[in-house]
């Protein structure tokens, strides 16, 4: 008799801003785990290329539990919507995924008053 393992791995990912800003840093982190093994994690984002295509990072991670991030530079002007996406496969090529959707806010300068005497 075969055994078929076909439980998805589970993932728990988030993204450290919620409202980023044109040329701002972001990160995605994804804490992953599956009860046989883990074979890796694709992130996704959908504003980097200028014809509107996908831009694919690839990470490896291993054992039962494992943690992979991405760090992304927005590129989009304010107002623009990106989809972040991470997907974790098994070594059974089960696959689970995650998205974080954010919209890119407007960047306000600091507006400084000062008197001169």
């Amino acid at each position: 008799m075969t055994v078929v393992e076909n439980t998805k791995p589970r993932i728990n990912a988030s993204l450290d801003d919620s409202s980023p800003g044109i040329d701002q840093i972001v990160n995605m982190t994804a804490n992953v785990s599956d009860e046989t093994a883990l074979s890796r994690c694709q992130f996704i984002d959908n504003q980097s290329l200028a014809n509107g295509a996908k831009t694919y990072f690839n990470k490896t991670v291993a054992g039962t539990n494992d943690q992979c991030s991405q760090n992304y530079t927005i590129a989009l002007a304010a107002g623009s919507i990106i989809n972040f996406t991470v997907i974790v496969n098994d070594t059974s090529n089960n696959i689970n995924y995650s998205q974080q959707i954010v919209t890119v806010a407007e960047n306000v300068k600091p507006r400084i008053n000062a008197s001169l005497d």
